[in-house]
């Protein structure tokens, strides 16, 4: 309904909504331009609660297809994105966001969860917004 109406701020929490059950269910193939749209969409209009949350979900999926220091770094920038614009996280994501970041924190190798964490926080959120855009499944996944 919204795509008809060419309500481009609803279809793309419609495309975000889409893209956690994705998420949810491992497709990361049908996940990524789901939530492409949805964080290009929020990030133009200055939706910047959404667009984090939507830079938590591409780091999911970076995960997802395989891409630890991607998802660490997008990690690290919306976690600094949240901090300077006053925008916590919701109560009740807060425990599945903590345990996403120890399976990944377990995942990388020695120091390389700190290392990409702490060049994500030095990113603007603009620059996150850039790179997360810029992610890709891998040949495997179409």
């Amino acid at each position: 309904m919204s795509q008809g109406a060419r309500d481009k701020r609803s279809t793309a929490m419609a495309l975000w909504w889409l893209g956690m059950v994705d998420l949810a269910t491992h497709d990361g193939g049908a996940a990524l331009p789901h939530l492409r749209e949805a964080l290009r969409v929020f990030a133009s209009f200055g939706m910047n609660s959404e667009t984090i949350g939507a830079l938590e979900d591409h780091a999911r999926l970076a995960h997802l297809l395989g891409f630890r220091d991607v998802a660490a770094r997008l990690y690290g920038a919306a976690s600094a994105a949240r901090e300077r614009l006053t925008l916590p996280r919701p109560p009740r994501a807060e425990p599945r966001y903590l345990n996403e970041l120890s399976v990944l924190r377990a995942a990388l190798t020695g120091s390389d969860f700190d290392v990409a964490w702490a060049e994500g926080r030095e990113w603007g959120l603009k620059e996150a917004v850039s790179r997360a855009l810029l992610l890709h499944a891998p040949a495997a996944l179409g």
